[in-house]
C-alpha cells in the first residue's frame, strides 16, 4: 500500500479518490516512465493476475448445509482463453428449460446432457 500511495502521489492523485478515477488518470498511472511507478505497475499486474484472480473470499461461520455457502462450488480460474474442439466435451450440465436452446445452437454436439434441476 505504501508503493501504491507514493505512485498515486507522484502522479498527482489522491489514492482515497482511486473509485472515482477518470480514464485519463487511470492512463497516467499506468503509463508513469518514473521507475518507482514503474515498479508499482508490475508489482499490481502480478498480483491482480498472479494472485488476486485465483482468491475466492467466502464466510467461513456458514454451515455446509447453508444454501449461501459457495464456498464449495466448482469452478476453474485461468488467465487467458481455454481453447478446445467441441469433440473435447463429454458432458454439458444446464437446467432443463435450456435443452431445446442447447441442441438447437450446437446440433454437432453428440456427447451427454444432463440437467442441473430436477422435474417436479
Amino acid at each position: 500500500m505504501r508503493l501504491k500511495k507514493e505512485h498515486f502521489e507522484r502522479c498527482g492523485l489522491d489514492l482515497n479518490q482511486e473509485r472515482s478515477l477518470t480514464a485519463d488518470e487511470i492512463q497516467k498511472i499506468q503509463r508513469t516512465e518514473d521507475p518507482e511507478g514503474e515498479r508499482w505497475n508490475k508489482l499490481n499486474f502480478f498480483l491482480l493476475y498472479n494472485i488476486l484472480s485465483f482468491l475466492k473470499f467466502f464466510e467461513n461461520d456458514r454451515s455446509d448445509e447453508d444454501p449461501d455457502n459457495y464456498y464449495m462450488e466448482r469452478e476453474w480460474r485461468l488467465l487467458g482463453n481455454l481453447k478446445f474442439d467441441l469433440r473435447d466435451v463429454y458432458r454439458i450440465i444446464i437446467p432443463k428449460a435450456y435443452a431445446k436452446d442447447l441442441r438447437r445452437d450446437l446440433p454437432e454436439y453428440n456427447g451427454q446432457i444432463s440437467f442441473s434441476d430436477n422435474e417436479k
